[in-house]
């Protein structure tokens, strides 16, 4: 069994998902990552280069790949649910945990970052708006929901030990 962490970008889901993996002896794989290697770049240039079709595909084929195997920690990237064949996949092969934070301390979490290919030019991120139209989807997909909004990483990891 798998264990799938989804949340918006600023969530905590590497982050966490080290931890938690590292806690459990688990394998870790952050899907983010993943694609970044196989496409020898970042998910920015990726981004640019293909648009957000592009990216999403790659996304899913990383996504139903992971979801073969078991006994790992996977982080999504945060619109990974917005597919329903990957919820789906994330589903049917572990257990999903809803890593959810304000609007508020997401943007917060995000100042500065220049990584994010959803970010506006000017650094700040729609955080509020991505968050509202992710909802349903976070909803549909997670078997359990960890507020991270004011918890430390280990105390995440310690609130996703009790839900599991």
């Amino acid at each position: 069994m798998n264990i799938w962490l989804i949340g918006m970008m600023g969530s905590g889901k590497t982050t966490v998902g080290r931890l938690l993996a590292g806690e459990r002896d688990m394998e870790f794989h952050d899907v983010d990552s993943i694609i970044s290697t196989r496409v020898a770049g970042t998910i920015s240039e990726l981004w640019q280069r293909t648009g957000e079709e592009g990216f999403r595909a790659l996304e899913a084929d990383v996504v139903e790949e992971l979801a073969t195997g078991a006994g790992a920690v996977i982080a999504s990237g945060g619109g990974a649910v917005l597919a329903e064949a990957n919820r789906q996949a994330m589903r049917r092969s572990g257990t999903v945990v809803w890593l959810q934070a304000s609007a508020d301390a997401l943007a917060a979490r995000l100042v500065g970052a220049t990584d994010r290919p959803l970010l506006a030019d000017d650094g700040t991120a729609p955080v509020a708006e991505l968050l509202n139209e992710r909802l349903g989807a976070y909803e549909d997909a997670a078997h359990h929901l960890v507020d991270t909004t004011s918890l430390t990483p280990v105390e995440v990891v310690d609130k996703i030990d009790e839900v599991l």
